[in-house]
């Protein structure tokens, strides 16, 4: 086993730019990340931090809820509703694919998509282990 497997399925794509000037053509390398796989990845994960996030906001409500203390307030949101965040990687997994589909839509604005959806991915864990971490740390925290 080589220790290049991660890098085995990034395809590495040289595209013509025209924009430096007359007859002035150079090859840039652009990594083609946006593939259906990535995108089925990508909503895969932000679905799997949602979950975990729900199930850590029920473990906050058993462990920080009862009938001396009140429960904090994201994690009973979280664990009430939390299912319902399940529409943001599903509305952004249709709209990257959509995007992709698209013959008219510049490269850069496929990125976009791309990209976005690791952002959304990254605001998610982020909140997920704020809202889940905060009453370990501060008990107080309401």
């Amino acid at each position: 086993m080589t220790g290049n497997l991660a890098f085995r399925n990034i395809q590495f794509i040289f595209a013509v730019d025209t924009s430096a000037g007359k007859g002035d053509f150079f090859k840039k390398p652009i990594i083609a990340m946006f593939s259906i796989q990535n995108t089925v990845r990508v909503a895969l994960m932000q679905i799997g931090v949602i979950v975990f996030g729900v199930l850590g906001a029920g473990v906050d409500c058993k462990m920080f809820g009862g009938e001396t203390r009140m429960l904090p307030v994201i994690p009973a949101l979280l664990k009430e509703y939390g299912i319902l965040l399940m529409i943001l990687p599903v509305s952004w997994a249709i709209m990257a694919l959509t995007v992709r589909s698209r013959r008219g839509i510049s490269d850069d604005t496929k990125s976009l998509a791309f990209w976005s959806g690791v952002l959304l991915l990254i605001l998610l864990a982020l909140f997920m282990a704020d809202a889940d971490g905060r009453p370990w740390i501060d008990p107080d925290f309401s």
